[in-house]
């Protein structure tokens, strides 16, 4: 594997590839991820403030090739859950009793479109290009959700920002990806 770091590729050598996949570089196995400007950081806004540390410095930390960020605690996500296939989900009230009328509707988590257009601006603030981030989703509606999201403005501008659906973003890297 030429293209990861070693702690990105513990993951997949973990959970997918036995313990298989060995690192084709040394200087790749130790790539980090720099940021130009990491005084340039925004604090996070006071709606996903934690008062017991700056989460998005830790997210954002160099020295971490992987975090994994629980969401829930942005809002909710949407007003019930989510059950179904790429084309749309069926709405149930949560119980498991199939409530919910079964209307099918496309599948979006709102709050974590939230954290992760935040993740990119405050990337793009610190110094990384557009160019090198990428942004990853499993559904359709998602990624034309986080496009939304990161329509840019003067002061951050995103158009460079990939964002794509895992099946189009196979076989494809950037030094920054989010998955959402």
């Amino acid at each position: 594997q030429y293209r990861m770091n070693t702690d990105i590729q513990r993951i997949a050598n973990t959970l997918v590839y036995d313990h298989a996949l060995v690192c084709g570089a040394p200087s790749v196995a130790a790539r980090r991820l720099t940021l130009p400007m990491p005084s340039a950081l925004p604090p996070p806004p006071p709606r996903y403030n934690d008062s017991a540390h700056n989460w998005l410095a830790t997210a954002l930390d160099p020295a971490r090739s992987v975090v994994f960020l629980d969401t829930d605690a942005a809002g909710p996500s949407a007003p019930s859950y989510w059950e179904g296939g790429e084309r749309g989900a069926t709405v149930t009230d949560g119980t498991g009793s199939g409530g919910g009328g079964g209307e099918r509707v496309p599948v979006v988590n709102a709050a974590e479109v939230a954290v992760v257009a935040l993740l990119v601006r405050s990337l793009l603030a610190a110094g990384i290009a557009g160019a090198d981030i990428g942004v990853i989703a499993p559904y359709n509606a998602q990624v034309h959700a986080l496009r939304a999201a990161l329509r840019g403005s003067a002061s951050t501008p995103t158009a460079d920002v990939e964002v794509e659906t895992v099946d189009r973003y196979q076989g494809r890297d950037k030094p920054a990806i989010l998955m959402s």
